[in-house]
């Protein structure tokens, strides 16, 4: 679902690069009508950003609800020295459950979206870089089922407010099928940087305020020491599959094909 976001938000920004770059065919000149530009860009692709999130941003699970056969029971079938045994079956809760929600807070009004750094490297190119942030609410759960029988169930819920960086390059190929001319877009994200900040804990394996602060904090300490490579890896994994996902998105306008239409 969260790559999804942003092959929308690939395609928003492309098209606002091609408005960009169609509506001014010499590069970007003087700090003022950058800043205009950059503004105009911005207050363009924020609503469109904003009308395309999901509710709720992100969830999984991995085998949440799995069940098992289970003996539950005898029956006794047959009649006389023919009677025999039979063991009874029925599903029951079994294994390791997790799942992982996250929920934007506050949304629309408290996401940041921020173009900036709007520059033309060569006549047909047009780069900029976006900042967007949000607050989210992270909840995690984890049981384990043995057989029917909870030996277990812990969850924790957290804030943290979350922000993208990305580095956005469009440019414009003019060709010819025939007499029409037929314009490519492309949008290339060149790089993307996820990070987040204000980490804070309201509920820890059943202990919340101040107590589930602590406890969090505990725990994120330890890891951090225990596995330093774990928040790395997982920073890392994310940002090569949201590369993957809005990584050089093409729009096509075949006007020869308009005009036969």
């Amino acid at each position: 679902m969260l790559h999804r976001v942003f092959e929308i938000a690939a395609a928003v920004l492309a098209l606002a690069g091609a408005a960009v770059a169609w509506g001014d065919e010499q590069p970007v000149a003087g700090p003022t009508r950058a800043a205009a530009q950059q503004a105009a860009l911005t207050a363009t692709l924020r609503p469109l950003l904003q009308a395309a999130l999901p509710t709720p941003l992100y969830q999984k699970s991995d085998r949440w609800g799995d069940t098992r056969p289970t003996p539950n029971g005898v029956k006794w079938r047959g009649q006389g020295l023919r009677v025999r045994p039979e063991v009874q079956f029925s599903d029951k809760n079994h294994g390791r459950w997790q799942r992982l929600r996250v929920e934007g807070q506050g949304l629309p009004d408290t996401l940041v979206f921020q173009v900036y750094n709007l520059h033309s490297p060569s006549p047909d190119r047009r780069a900029f870089e976006v900042f967007a942030g949000l607050p989210v609410r992270l909840i995690y759960e984890e049981q384990r089922w043995e057989s029917g029988v909870r030996l277990y169930s812990t969850e924790v819920r957290a804030r943290a407010r979350v922000a993208v960086v990305l580095k956005c390059e469009t440019r414009i190929n003019l060709g010819f099928r025939g007499l029409m001319p037929d314009v490519a877009l492309r949008l290339d994200i060149t790089d993307l940087n996820v990070g987040y900040d204000g980490l804070s804990f309201e509920h820890v394996a059943g202990v919340g305020g101040e107590a589930a602060e602590q406890w969090g904090r505990l725990l994120v300490g330890v890891l951090r020491q225990g596995k330093p490579s774990i928040e790395r890896d997982l920073r890392q994994r994310i940002e090569e599959a949201l590369l993957r996902a809005v990584r050089k998105k093409e729009l096509q306008v075949r006007l020869s094909q308009l005009w036969g239409a």
